[in-house]
């Protein structure tokens, strides 16, 4: 019979506290492609290619700074099934959460539904979902002491987000977070979102990139022959424009301009330093 985690909290609240034994676990997504794509690059960098994966991932840089926004915001809604606060039983608070007093176990293949109200615009609206929209994210579990699988999914419905000063967001579609140890690691992320934006004007959201633990990101940038290199950056370094890319040969460092329009990248091979600028 399955059993559902059951925490409830001001802005979150654990869903399916009493699921009967009909109740089916939800069916994860397939990331065998999302791994894949970040496993190994299969192209190359040239001073050909360069200047397109330049200014491809120049023309990145907003998407992807929504994206390590919303990333923050569900890892903050994932911590409440993380450590101590899935036990299903005794005191425990996770994210300001608190466990009910009727506290479920964990049995195999097992599934949780988190529902978090959205912040507002603000950041600090009082919950109210009807409002501010809601994130649902589902995960699934074998047993109590391996915790959630390492797929959480899920959409946003309506929610509405700070996105900096005086800027506003309005999400509205699916999410997939491969998340190895939790994302202790760092992990994996896909976005097929709506993003409406101040002028009210829905703006496509879709693109996936991984993390570490640091805050860098990768991106898989593809090349017109499709095969792709992957860009690792910081979007705390100055536009972007300090780039790591590894092509199937190996790493290189690259400085480019802040529009990718003008560029260095250099590699050691075969004890000596090969490069190129465009």
């Amino acid at each position: 019979m399955t059993r559902v985690l059951c925490l409830v909290g001001l802005t979150t609240i654990f869903s399916g506290c009493r699921a009967q034994s009909s109740t089916e676990a939800p069916e994860a997504p397939d990331v065998t492609r999302l791994r894949s794509r970040y496993a190994a690059a299969t192209g190359q960098l040239t001073p050909a290619t360069a200047p397109l994966v330049a200014t491809g991932i120049h023309a990145k840089l907003g998407q992807l700074a929504e994206g390590q926004s919303i990333l923050g915001e569900l890892v903050g809604v994932l911590g409440a099934l993380d450590g101590e606060g899935g036990s299903g039983g005794g005191e425990s608070v996770a994210e300001g959460l608190e466990a009910q007093a009727e506290a479920l176990t964990f049995t195999a293949d097992g599934w949780a539904r988190i529902r978090h109200v959205c912040r507002g615009f603000s950041g600090a609206d009082p919950p109210d979902a009807a409002k501010n929209g809601r994130i649902d994210l589902y995960g699934t579990y074998a047993t109590k002491s391996e915790g959630l699988d390492d797929v959480v999914w899920g959409t946003l419905v309506r929610c509405r987000l700070p996105a900096g000063a005086d800027t506003r967001q309005e999400l509205d579609g699916g999410v997939t977070l491969d998340l190895p140890s939790f994302g202790r690691g760092g992990g994996r992320v896909a976005l097929d979102l709506t993003w409406l934006d101040e002028a009210g004007e829905k703006v496509p959201l879709v693109l996936d990139f991984a993390f570490d633990p640091s805050g860098a990101l990768t991106v898989a940038q593809e090349l017109p022959d499709a095969t792709f290199v992957l860009v690792g950056l910081r979007l705390d370094d100055t536009a972007g424009s300090i780039l790591t890319v590894d092509d199937a040969a190996g790493r290189w460092g690259c400085r480019v301009s802040v529009d990718g329009k003008h560029g260095e990248c250099l590699r050691t091979a075969l004890g000596a330093e090969v490069g190129f600028s465009w």
